[in-house]
């Protein structure tokens, strides 16, 4: 049977909820535009980016990793804070790495290298990490 985009995407949140990933963060993991705004936690924002509707369905999802900037001379001038976003992309490709069709009907592959942006309005900087998967329904 096939999938629609929010199966997909509470299917990935699953994944990504047991995962060492998330352990190494202090926030949580949401579905996009359920992020409260003011959150200063590294949280996990799941975004469904684009999909066909083919026998072997196939698609793109998009995971931002939000990491707060800091002040690092007490200026109110903010910065990325290179090191936790270093940290946090070398455990997303460990993660990303690890996925398998073992555990579920998906085939997971990296689409693009990982890496950081800045979100000016939050005064944070994201890691985005965006995956390609081929979905084979119930009878892989």
């Amino acid at each position: 049977m096939a999938k629609t985009a929010k199966e997909v995407l509470n299917e990935l949140r699953e994944l990504v909820l047991n995962s060492s990933l998330a352990k190494t963060l202090s926030g949580k993991v949401y579905m996009q535009g359920q992020r409260p705004r003011d959150s200063v936690k590294e949280d996990i924002i799941l975004i469904f980016t684009a999909g066909t509707a083919e026998q072997i369905q196939s698609g793109f999802v998009t995971l931002n990793i939000y990491v707060p900037d800091i002040d690092i001379y007490q200026d109110g001038t903010t910065t990325e804070n290179n090191g936790r976003t270093q940290e946090i992309e070398r455990a997303a490709q460990s993660w990303v790495e690890g996925l398998t069709a073992a555990r579920n009907n998906y085939i997971w592959d990296l689409n693009g290298i990982i890496s950081s942006y800045p979100d000016e309005n939050l005064k944070q900087h994201f890691v985005s990490i965006r995956l390609h998967f081929r979905y084979f329904g119930s009878d892989l």
